[in-house]
């Protein structure tokens, strides 16, 4: 397994962990209830242990497709359907009585104990979900304050976007178009955490990611998310001619550059990128199609990274829409 992708899913379960011994904490406080403090402990470890694992397996399942409610709904039931079996198989070896074991399940300390468990899991799952909702990095970015001033930074910068949308939206109509849309993004999801980078917003049948340019391997990980992802794609063609009749093909364009940073609005507020960097990456995307390039990359983007690795062709002086200056592209056809 991937190393970043094991790292954010142990910090998926180490998260659950330590939101259940907070709120355990808290209720046990406002309850005046008292009980073996190490007990409480364990069992609030043992408990958000659970959630963690539930949140793993159902991560890249097809339930996060589903609604928010129903969605919460099936990991509650699944949460509270393994506590109640650990009650009980506890209870059975204690007193090797199964009906002994029914007896304490159903008690009023037991079933009070339930609604609590019921109740933290559903505030841990919630944050879990509004968290993904605003995006894993922008969630701890808010919470931190790391752009609530401007700040300028390098940052490399991806424009991804679907070939031939108009014509495939005339093919399917616009509510398979979204779902197809959907499918797409959903199969990218685990290449966006595989490969450090941030999604900055959807804008309709396009993506823009970024990177950040401390770590030294984060272009060669741009280009890599990009290859993998279209990959992945290609062998799931069959799942997309199934059901929608058609395969989805995606280009792109990868540039890096200074950008300034900072929380914008206040009803809702988003983190936002400017700098010419964006622009003009998304006039090396528009050039995609010209070249018949599925990837090209900046020769910024290559002063990073070992060329040789890749089957490529560079083109030269490629004049840019709105641009002063042309500039040297390479077209990133794979690896060697």
């Amino acid at each position: 397994m991937n190393s970043t992708l094991l790292k954010f899913r142990l910090k998926l379960i180490l998260r659950s962990i330590i939101l259940s011994i907070f709120l355990s904490t808290i209720i046990i406080y406002l309850s005046n209830s008292y009980p073996n403090l190490s007990y409480a402990f364990l069992f609030s470890i043992y408990f958000g242990l659970i959630i963690g694992v539930i949140e793993d397996i159902f991560f890249f399942s097809q339930i996060k497709k589903l609604p928010f409610l129903l969605n919460v709904f099936i990991k509650l039931i699944s949460i509270i359907s393994i506590y109640i079996s650990f009650v009980i198989s506890a209870t059975y070896f204690a007193t090797f009585s199964i009906s002994e074991s029914f007896d304490k399940l159903i008690e009023l300390r037991a079933l009070g104990i339930i609604y609590r468990v019921l109740f933290i899991a559903f505030l841990i799952i919630t944050y879990n979900e509004i968290s993904l909702f605003l995006g894993h990095q922008f969630a701890t970015n808010h919470l931190f304050g790391t752009y609530h001033k401007a700040k300028s930074e390098n940052r490399i910068f991806m424009f991804l976007d679907l070939k031939k949308s108009t014509s495939i939206t005339e093919q399917i109509g616009d509510i398979r178009y979204y779902n197809f849309i959907n499918d797409c993004f959903f199969t990218m999801s685990k290449y966006v955490i595989m490969y450090n980078a941030e999604i900055v917003k959807y804008v309709g049948d396009e993506v823009i990611l970024t990177w950040k340019t401390n770590n030294s391997k984060n272009c060669e990980n741009a280009i890599q998310f990009y290859i993998d992802f279209t990959n992945k794609l290609n062998s799931n063609s069959n799942y997309f001619v199934n059901k929608y009749g058609i395969s989805p093909e995606f280009t792109a364009a990868i540039h890096k550059g200074m950008v300034v940073t900072a929380n914008l609005g206040h009803l809702k507020k988003q983190l936002d990128f400017s700098g010419g960097v964006m622009n003009t990456c998304a006039r090396i995307q528009g050039k995609c199609s010209t070249l018949k390039a599925n990837l090209l990359v900046s020769e910024e983007i290559v002063k990073s990274i070992d060329l040789s690795k890749y089957d490529h062709i560079n083109f030269e002086k490629i004049e840019l829409k709105g641009k002063k200056e042309s500039k040297n592209l390479i077209q990133i056809k794979g690896n060697k």
